[in-house]
């Protein structure tokens, strides 16, 4: 009986001997593990803010109406002059679009347009009535991806 003792004693401590090590693996691969996820979870935030920019840069904003109506939400300061926050006033205001899948934008509602502003390129656009049409879209969103169209 003492030599099964003393060979069962053997093999659990070679046993624990073999769990030591397996754990000890298993430690390492945990914290190896652990710091793969926090680059990925770095490498997600970085991809997020990134498709976060190309979505904006994808994104420009139209204002339409009349003198009235468009100094009235702070976008215009003159008959033809644009305040100084035009831009955060048209995002607040305004339509946001694609420019990328939009040639035309159509500012329907009573009156023609008018006025493009700010100023562009006039061959970049023609304007039909109560429709821009954007005859060269790169000249057109080069001046700003910010467009008020003012109408009679």
């Amino acid at each position: 009986m003492e030599l099964a003792l003393a060979k069962m004693e053997g093999q659990l401590s070679q046993k624990s001997g073999e769990l030591d090590d397996a754990y000890r693996d298993l430690k390492e691969r945990n914290e190896e593990l652990s710091e793969t996820n926090t680059k990925l979870k770095t490498t997600i935030d970085d991809l997020e803010t990134k498709n976060d920019f190309i979505d904006e840069q994808a994104r420009a904003y139209v204002a339409c109406g009349d003198k009235r109506v468009l100094r009235k939400a702070g976008i215009l300061a003159t008959a033809k002059k644009l305040s100084k926050n035009y831009q955060s006033s048209v995002r607040d205001n305004g339509d946001e679009i694609d420019y990328f899948n939009n040639d035309q934008i159509d500012c329907g509602g009573d009156g023609e347009i008018v006025t493009v502003l700010p100023a562009r390129d006039e061959s970049s656009y023609k304007i039909d009535g109560q429709v821009l049409l954007i005859t060269n879209p790169k000249v057109f969103w080069s001046t700003d991806k910010t467009v008020v169209l003012v109408k009679k």
